[in-house]
């Protein structure tokens, strides 16, 4: 489950550095589709559940990218 994680951190980072908002969806469809391929018994209730705190985390780490890396560079 943490390497869904790894994973959702990874992909909104990259996205999220100029777009923070292209970040935080490219992070939620990584969550529900690594989600969906790398856990065995799939739940309906956990998936949205999971799809929910990988939304949140992805959207916390596009905005911390995009401002860490756009207010340091000038």
């Amino acid at each position: 489950m943490s390497s869904i994680f790894v994973i959702v951190v990874v992909i909104s980072f990259l996205f999220g550095v100029r777009k923070p908002i292209v970040g935080c969806i490219a992070g939620t469809i990584a969550t529900a589709i690594s989600y969906y391929l790398f856990i065995e018994d799939f739940d309906l209730l956990i998936f949205f559940i999971v799809t929910a705190v990988g939304l949140v985390l992805s959207l916390l780490v596009a905005y911390f990218s995009s401002w860490f890396f756009c207010c340091n560079s000038r």
